[in-house]
C-alpha cells in the first residue's frame, strides 16, 4: 500500500506547540529479533530526519545520573538491550509484545524520549504503538513550532509504521488523531 504524505488539516496550520506524536496499530506480529530491526531501522530514519534532536539516546535509569550511564548506540545489541531490560513480566503480555524507552539525556524541559511497544498480534487491548514525547523548550521544542519540520516528523512516522491511527497532542489540546481527521476532509 502507497501512502500518500500528510498534510494538515487547517485547524492544524499553526500548532506551535507540538508535545507528541503517537501511533497505534493492530494485529502486526513480530519476533524480538523482528522488533529490534524495526525499531533500529527507525531510529535511524529519525536521526538522519534530525540528528541533532535524535541522534543520542539513553535508556531511563533509577536517576538522570544511573540513565545518562546507559547510552543506546545504532545497533543491534543495543536495541535488544533496551527491550530486554523492559521484558520483567511476561504473563502480563502477549508472548511476542516489546516495549522500549529511550530518552536524549536533555534536562527536563528540553528532553525528548520515545516509548515503543511492538509485536503484538491480534490482540486489541495490546496494539503496537509509538509515542515521541517533544521537548517543551530549547532548540527541539522550537524547531518543531516549524510547521513544515513538524509535518516532516509526522510524515517519517506515518510511512515507516502505516498505522491506524496517527495522533498528536499540544499542551493546549487534547489528542488529534490526524488520519480520521483528513479522512473527514477528503
Amino acid at each position: 500500500m502507497h501512502l500518500h504524505p500528510f498534510k494538515f488539516p487547517i485547524a492544524m496550520a499553526n500548532f506551535q506547540n507540538l508535545e507528541i506524536v503517537s501511533a497505534i496499530w493492530y494485529d502486526r506480529p513480530a519476533t524480538l529479533k523482528e522488533s529490534t530491526e524495526q525499531l533500529l531501522a527507525f531510529l535511524l530514519q529519525l536521526k538522519a530526519h534530525n540528528p541533532t534532536v535524535f541522534g543520542v539516546w539513553y535508556q531511563g535509569g533509577k536517576s538522570r545520573k544511573d540513565a545518562l550511564q546507559k547510552r543506546v548506540e545504532f545497533d543491534y545489541d543495543s536495541i535488544k538491550r533496551v527491550f530486554s531490560k523492559r521484558i520483567k513480566n511476561e504473563d502480563l503480555y502477549p508472548e511476542t509484545t516489546y516495549k522500549a524507552y529511550v530518552w536524549n539525556g536533555d534536562n527536563d524541559l528540553e528532553a525528548v524520549s520515545m516509548s515503543a511497544c511492538l509485536g503484538a498480534g491480534g490482540h486489541r487491548l495490546y496494539p503496537n504503538s509509538l509515542d515521541l514525547d517533544l521537548a517543551f523548550s530549547g532548540p527541539a521544542h522550537d524547531y518543531y513550532k516549524d510547521p513544515t519540520h513538524q509535518e516532516a516528523l509526522i510524515n517519517l512516522v506515518k510511512e515507516y509504521w502505516s498505522p491506524e491511527k496517527l495522533c498528536v497532542k499540544s499542551w493546549q489540546g487534547d489528542f488529534i488523531d490526524l488520519l480520521a481527521s483528513s479522512e473527514k476532509l477528503s
